[in-house]
């Protein structure tokens, strides 16, 4: 259970950082990420976080469960960050726009959302 606790609590505070307004800790967070998600028994951890809030369930336990949902939301508000980060750049300077490196953002949310839906087709079986 202690290892259950400690993969959530790596996440949230993954999670926490990819609100961090320096572009450099959001790109580290989303590493580890890359690299908690390696990990069968993280899937684990947030198959059973997402069914419990299925289930209405997570409200009485944890609010600090990190779900499926939570981790593809604060993924997609960390892209977003880096995006109004070059627009903001490029209204100062004047300079072409630069794009984010989206191509490593996108591999990782296609695993984020391609484990996620395998974790929920196990848990309809």
């Amino acid at each position: 259970m202690d290892n259950k606790k400690n993969f959530n609590s790596n996440l949230t505070s993954c999670l926490q950082s990819l609100d961090s307004n320096k572009v450099t800790e959001r790109k580290i967070k989303r590493q580890e990420i890359q690299q908690l998600l390696e990990n069968d028994e993280v899937i684990e951890v947030l198959n059973y976080n997402s069914s419990l809030q299925q289930l209405n369930q997570s409200q009485s336990i944890d609010g600090n469960l990190v779900t499926w949902k939570s981790l593809l939301n604060c993924y997609h508000r960390s892209l977003i960050l880096d995006v109004e980060n070059e627009d903001k750049k490029k209204q100062r300077s004047g300079l072409s726009y630069k794009q984010p490196n989206l191509e490593n953002c996108s591999i990782l949310l296609r695993n984020i959302i391609n484990k996620a839906n395998k974790g929920i087709s196990e848990q309809k079986s």
